[in-house]
């Protein structure tokens, strides 16, 4: 404990004074390859220096990850590291492929199904309680909870010196390197299964009421008094650029957006918001959708923005729909459903682009939106 305690201070210490220090310096050379040499010196000096004093190797370069992640130049860190830590994921699921024993597996079959089932319960209620308590929304609380009921890689780290400590009997050893491989198999089937059933659960009424229990009723008891106004579902990046114009031009708006900090922040600016699923037809309900101009999905899921748009028409069908999409084959499906108005990001952006190079060669503005408009209307006919 005072190996670990002291190792802890060390490292404090450094990330504190010697850590800024250093990264400067040698970001300061402007080297990407001392840069990236740097980072992994770092993580190894880190690893030895726990492994030396008789702790975990992976202990110490956990440490050193953190302290560079903490430091202003994480992100170019991130960057560099990314092909290596490509690299040592693959190796790291091949490694865990050589460990399993199979024969275990095939004559202890029920014990590795009840090892499994007893981690995916246990690991979903924890994940779901904790994301539940902070706040968020039975989608995000759902999706959280299947995401996370794999085992953990430190567990590997953990059963393995417990195993050579002879604290953990070769039998726990192999239950567990089993279960890891169960449950980093079911982990997308389940999250397609619970994207599945939450799409289907969420248009059902009773479901969909029971969805609404927990959204903030300041944003949904009292009256909006809201009237030819935009509802903009999803405040991210292109959602807050279009909030941002509307607000200068002294249009009404209201949000509709599933992180709570989003709409504590819009609240505490006076901004009318609701924090719910836009695709839950009981929270479009209270949007005052019969009386808005019009319904601006900025929505990245297609399935999303699909039931959005299905249960915003059933409200008002003569509502004008704006929705963004990332596929071409989406636009069709979605026009058939009665979105007004698809707009396509990569699409758009190479207009853009197009613009700015015939501008550089001389073309007028009029010339220039001529084969714009032309090449716009050229994408919708093909779509269609």
């Amino acid at each position: 404990m005072g190996k670990a305690v002291g190792f802890i201070a060390v490292m404090l210490a450094f990330g504190y004074w010697g850590m800024p220090w250093l990264m400067k310096r040698v970001a300061g050379q402007r080297t990407r390859e001392l840069f990236l040499l740097t980072v992994i010196v770092v993580c190894l000096a880190a690893a030895f220096g726990t492994f030396y004093v008789g702790l975990s190797a992976a202990f110490g370069a956990f440490a050193a990850g953190l302290l560079v992640s903490q430091s202003g130049y994480a992100r170019q860190a991130f960057a560099d590291i990314l092909p290596l830590r490509d690299t040592f994921g693959a190796l790291f699921f091949v490694s865990l492929g050589m460990l399993a024993d199979l024969e275990f597996i095939r004559a202890n079959w029920q014990a590795v199904l009840i090892v499994v089932a007893a981690i995916i319960v246990v690991k979903f209620i924890i994940s779901t309680a904790i994301t539940w308590f902070f706040g968020y929304g039975h989608k995000t609380v759902l999706m959280v909870g299947t995401g996370l009921i794999q085992i953990g890689e430190f567990s590997f780290i953990l059963v393995l010196m417990g195993r050579d400590e002879g604290l953990f009997s070769e039998r726990l050893y192999n239950l567990t390197i089993a279960a890891a491989l169960v449950t980093m198999f079911l982990t997308p089937f389940i999250m397609s299964l619970n994207s599945f059933l939450y799409r289907w659960l969420s248009q059902r009424t009773w479901f969909a009421r029971q969805l609404t229990s927990r959204v903030d009723p300041g944003g949904l008891v009292h009256d909006l008094a809201l009237s030819r106004h935009a509802v903009i579902c999803g405040y991210g990046t292109i959602g807050r650029r279009v909030a941002e114009v509307l607000e200068k031009q002294k249009f009404s708006y209201l949000v509709i957006d599933l992180d709570p900090t989003v709409i504590s922040q819009l609240k505490a600016r006076g901004i009318p918001c609701i924090y719910g699923d836009a695709s839950n037809p009981e929270i479009l309900a209270h949007a005052d959708l019969d009386k808005a101009r019009v319904l601006i999905c900025t929505i990245p899921d297609y399935v999303a923005t699909d039931l959005v748009a299905r249960n915003a028409l059933r409200i008002n069908p003569k509502l004008d729909i704006v929705a963004r999409v990332h596929r071409d084959s989406d636009v069709a499906l979605l026009k058939g459903v009665g979105v007004t108005e698809i707009v396509l990001p990569f699409f758009e952006g190479s207009l853009e682009m197009i613009r700015h190079t015939l501008h550089r060669f001389g073309m007028g503005s009029t010339d220039i939106q001529y084969i714009l408009n032309n090449l716009r209307q050229g994408e919708v006919e093909k779509k269609e």
